[in-house]
């Protein structure tokens, strides 16, 4: 799970980009138009590779125990709403984005402190081991995209 835990960081310094440019006050549209430029990039070069390798990799595993199916239920709801936001990035106002950058931070927090951990107590070494290779595969092209822009 290392891999996702990886761009789950990546993840999480946009949220902190997207809060602290927020919280600057009165953004004109150009700054908001790097901001949503942050997010399509995120998503493109590495969330959407990213929530596809955890729904056919990872959730499956994970609803092999039916503690953790509930959870996988809920980060699917949350992925499905992601999606959609990114989708509608190009017309993301200030509140918009704030909404985004604290979904998408309790979404991997969520899957960081609830779903991985409790993955970890409940599967075996060996299954969490045979885990390593799909991921890897699923995120290969992902992560080769992936660089954390400087705030401008």
């Amino acid at each position: 799970m290392r891999p996702l835990s990886r761009e789950h960081q990546h993840g999480l310094a946009l949220c902190v980009r997207l809060r602290r440019r927020i919280q600057q006050g009165s953004l004109e549209e150009a700054e908001l138009e790097r901001m949503r430029a942050d997010v399509r990039h995120f998503y493109e070069a590495e969330a959407r590779e990213h929530f596809d390798a955890e729904e056919q990799v990872l959730f499956p595993a994970a609803d092999r125990h039916v503690e953790l199916r509930l959870i996988t239920r809920q980060l699917r709801l949350e992925h499905v709403e992601l999606r959609r936001r990114a989708s509608e990035i190009d017309s993301a106002n200030a509140k918009a984005l704030a909404d985004l950058a604290e979904l998408l931070s309790s979404h991997i927090r969520k899957e960081e402190n609830q779903l991985f951990e409790r993955m970890q107590n409940l599967m075996s070494a060996d299954e969490l081991r045979a885990l390593a290779e799909p991921l890897e595969a699923a995120l290969a092209t992902s992560g080769a995209h992936c660089e954390l822009r400087k705030q401008q």
